[in-house]
């Protein structure tokens, strides 16, 4: 086949308006691909959000009802010594709190992100090799 003969098939192939090479049947299968990937990834991150809002709304309740007992206690200290006591213990329970939490949100978030991602990256790739399939038998 020549070069002039080549083009030719793909102007074929192409309704007018449209990319070489891209029958309309091709490009909507390919974008009904796409769509759903979307719809997918679109899911999975209203999912991950409201996942990781409970998670978060979760851990300030913890700690605001850590906030509220220390703050409860303080009044009934007869000494500062007391007192220190309750604010070391405090701060000491919202250090061990808050490093808990941290890989806890990490791994949502890589979680979130493949869920999100991996359908599109999966159909863009199936598209792909599709147009490369196409190209190949013209």
């Amino acid at each position: 086949m020549t070069k002039s003969s080549s083009k030719t098939t793909a102007k074929a192939n192409t309704a007018p308006g449209m990319a070489p090479g891209f029958a309309p049947a091709d490009l909507s299968a390919m974008n009904g691909e796409l769509m759903a990937a979307c719809t997918q990834a679109c899911q999975a991150m209203m999912d991950n959000a409201a996942a990781m809002n409970t998670e978060m709304l979760r851990f300030a309740r913890e700690r605001l009802e850590a906030d509220v007992k220390t703050i409860q206690a303080l009044p009934e200290c007869t000494d500062l010594g007391k007192a220190l006591s309750h604010q070391s213990e405090f701060m000491r329970s919202a250090v061990d709190a808050y490093s808990a939490e941290l890989p806890k949100i990490m791994q949502q978030t890589m979680a979130s992100y493949t869920a999100i991602w991996t359908p599109l990256s999966e159909a863009a790739k199936t598209v792909a090799d599709t147009k490369v399939m196409a190209d190949a038998e013209s």
